[in-house]
């Protein structure tokens, strides 16, 4: 019996995050991305040790990069969702309360300006900027390959057939 859907947990740190993406859509399996999100870099270096723009950047790159492959990738989930402020185990989450506030961190309005502003068909997108290297001589982390990467401008954009309107993110 032949495996029809591969499911896949990727957190870590954002360099390794980032690298991931190149390996979407090598395969022809369905891809469900069970769970993601930037658990381990210096995006956390801040005073309360939330997650911060730095890191909801990457995984923006990153979601750009699923919608990119949306033929492959079928399903992705952001982990953790919630998170008490009191009871944080976790350094990255969706969502924060305590027993007065609620509030979304980064990574939930990089994900809801997203899910808002999505097409229907894929566009191509020329970049000038540099791709990301693969240092293939030195094995790094996990058995990922250290990836070397290049200040670069990540772009995707799709068509609503809908309205006819180019989304360009």
């Amino acid at each position: 019996m032949q495996t029809s859907i591969i499911i896949n947990q990727w957190v870590g740190a954002l360099k390794i995050f980032t690298g991931l993406i190149l390996m979407i859509g090598k395969g022809r399996k369905y891809i469900y991305i069970g769970e993601f999100g930037v658990t381990n870099d210096q995006a956390f270096k801040t005073n309360n040790d939330l997650n911060n723009l730095r890191s909801a950047l990457g995984e923006a790159v990153f979601w750009l990069v699923v919608e990119r492959n949306s033929d492959v990738v079928i399903i992705s989930s952001f982990a953790p969702l919630l998170c008490r402020l009191d009871q944080k185990m976790w350094p990255s989450n969706l969502i924060y309360f305590d027993q007065a506030h609620v509030f979304g961190s980064p990574s939930y309005y990089v994900i809801k300006m997203l899910s808002n502003n999505r097409g229907d068909v894929n566009l191509d997108v020329k970049s000038k900027s540099l791709p990301a290297i693969i240092n293939t001589e030195m094995p790094g982390q996990n058995g990922f390959a250290n990836y070397k990467f290049h200040e670069s401008i990540y772009a995707g954009a799709t068509l609503s057939q809908r309205t006819g309107e180019v989304i360009l993110k």
